[in-house]
């Protein structure tokens, strides 16, 4: 089953959207959350959070400093509730 929805964060005082896809298949889970502001690229280059339940979170290389980490999480907080 796939679902695709929007949700929205902040970070550093500023709200932001948020693209879902979703994927659900037997005991498995994924989903990939796209970022189109382009004032974030900096920190995130490819504007994408993927995560599989088999493979764990996928983030770019690049993704390596604490500010980058800490857009990444509150991306994946706004996601997880709405998460079936």
């Amino acid at each position: 089953m796939e679902r695709v929805f929007t949700t929205h964060f902040e970070f550093n005082g500023k709200t932001y959207t948020t693209h879902v896809r979703q994927l659900s298949a037997r005991r498995e889970v994924a989903f990939q959350a796209e970022v189109p502001d382009e004032s974030l690229l900096y920190l995130l280059p490819d504007g994408k959070v993927v995560y599989s339940s088999r493979s764990g979170l996928e983030i770019s290389r690049a993704t390596d400093d604490l500010q980058s980490h800490e857009l990444v999480g509150a991306i994946i907080r706004s996601v997880e509730p709405h998460l079936v």
